[in-house]
């Protein structure tokens, strides 16, 4: 099911605090399904999962995914992801995505009728040093 835009208005975006994909993914998108709105992105924190986990086991139907690294070192509250809907082109913006002990940020840049859309997740741990944390969102 494509998505037909009539203007910048009908860009829409959902974001969602997952706690744990392996827990909680099959009761977000049985929920999501509830919603007869169509976000054209869904953002994630605490995927709790490395980008090469992925694989077919978190898909939402007419949704391409892409998930950022988490932190190595822990094992829950970490991990951004990004779903962009299917009548978006979209591709990692490496130059904006950073994972570090005080924020996570997972960005993609939406080709959207000849013009480029940044768009992105950012999580700060409340573990987190909230001081370095504004100083690596503002670098």
């Amino acid at each position: 099911e494509a998505l037909k835009l009539d203007s910048a208005m009908d860009f829409s975006t959902l974001f969602y605090n997952i706690d744990g994909n392996k827990s909680n993914f099959d009761t977000f998108v049985s929920e999501l399904s509830t919603i007869s709105m169509k976000f054209s992105v869904i953002g994630l924190a605490e995927t709790n999962i490395d980008k090469d986990e992925t694989s077919s086991l978190f898909k939402i139907d007419n949704y391409r995914a892409f998930y950022g690294e988490k932190i190595k070192e822990k094992l829950k509250g970490s991990g951004v992801a990004l779903y962009v809907h299917d009548a978006f082109s979209a591709v990692v913006n490496e130059k904006l995505s950073s994972v570090s002990s005080n924020m996570e940020s997972l960005f993609v840049t939406i080709q959207n009728e000849g013009k480029d859309i940044n768009i992105g997740t950012i999580y700060r741990s409340p573990n987190g040093d909230n001081e370095q944390f504004f100083e690596e969102f503002t670098s």
